[in-house]
C-alpha cells in the first residue's frame, strides 16, 4: 500500500495541435485527485507540431500566418480569427514521445489518466501507450468520449489496460485507489479492463454524476492556454 500523500498520478491530455480551450475534464480530475491527497501532475499535448492531425498545407486563408506555422485543425476550423499559433504560444515542441519519457522519469507516476475526446487524437494516445509499455509497473486508464462511443476499438489495442465508459468523476478514483492498495483495477463499474490473461471484463455502468458539485482545477494548465484567439474588430467613431 502507498500512503495517498505519496501516490502520483500522471494526466496525460492528448490533444489536437494548439487548441488553446484548457479541458474541462482536466481540470475536473485534477480536483478530485487533489481532494484525495495524491500528488498531480499533467503531461499536455497542445503546444506540439501537429504530427496526428495535420489537413492540409497553408491556402489563402492562412496568409497572415508565420511560415512556420502549420495547418492544423486549431487553424482551419476553430471559430477564431485566423492566428499564428508560434506568436500566440512560443516555439512549437516537435519531441512529444521524447518529453513524455522525460515526464514519466521525472515524475515516476504510480498511475497515468489518459483523457482523449476526438478520433483525432487516438493516434496519439496509442503512440504515448505503446512509451508506457515500457513501464510496467506504472498502472494506466483511457476514457473520454472516443472510448466511450468505441469502446471495442480501445480497449482492443495491446497496450490499453483498462478504460473508463461515460462520465469519470468517480471512476479515476476507484482506479487509483486501486493501484494505490495493490489490487488489480479490473473490477471497478463503469469500465472495461484486462485481467492477467488478457481477458476482456466488462463492469456494470454508472450513474450519471453531477459536475456542479465539482469546481474544475485548472492550474495545472500553462496560463497561456487562457489566451483566445477571438474575432473581433474595432470601430473608431467621431462625435457629430
Amino acid at each position: 500500500m502507498i500512503k495517498k500523500n505519496n501516490f502520483k498520478v500522471l494526466i496525460a491530455y492528448p490533444n489536437l495541435s494548439m487548441m488553446l480551450t484548457p479541458s474541462y475534464a482536466v481540470g475536473l480530475f485534477t480536483t478530485i485527485l487533489k481532494e484525495q491527497g495524491y500528488i498531480v501532475d499533467l503531461f499536455d499535448c497542445t503546444p506540439y507540431m501537429p504530427t496526428y492531425e495535420f489537413v492540409g498545407s497553408k491556402g489563402e486563408e492562412a496568409e497572415s500566418m508565420d511560415e512556420s506555422a502549420s495547418a492544423t485543425r486549431a487553424n482551419k476550423f476553430m471559430a477564431s480569427r485566423k492566428f499564428d499559433p508560434i506568436k500566440l504560444f512560443g516555439d512549437l515542441k516537435t519531441d512529444l514521445l521524447g518529453d513524455f519519457i522525460l515526464k514519466l522519469e521525472d515524475s515516476n507516476p504510480n498511475a497515468v489518466i489518459f483523457s482523449t475526446v476526438v478520433e483525432d487524437t487516438w493516434p496519439q494516445v496509442q503512440d504515448l501507450l505503446k512509451v508506457l509499455s515500457n513501464y510496467p509497473e506504472i498502472k494506466s486508464i483511457v476514457g473520454g468520449v472516443f472510448p466511450t462511443m468505441a469502446p471495442e476499438d480501445v480497449i482492443s489495442d495491446e497496450n490499453v489496460q483498462c478504460i473508463s465508459e461515460g462520465e469519470g468523476e468517480h471512476i479515476v478514483v476507484d482506479f487509483c485507489e486501486a493501484v494505490r492498495n495493490s489490487i488489480p483495477p479490473i473490477n471497478i463499474n463503469g469500465t472495461r479492463a484486462k485481467d492477467k490473461d488478457g481477458q476482456i471484463i466488462c463492469n456494470p455502468h454508472r450513474p450519471l454524476v453531477n459536475v456542479n458539485d465539482i469546481i474544475p482545477d485548472f492550474s495545472l494548465f500553462d496560463e497561456r492556454r487562457f489566451l483566445r484567439p477571438l474575432g473581433a474588430k474595432i470601430w473608431n467613431a467621431i462625435p457629430i
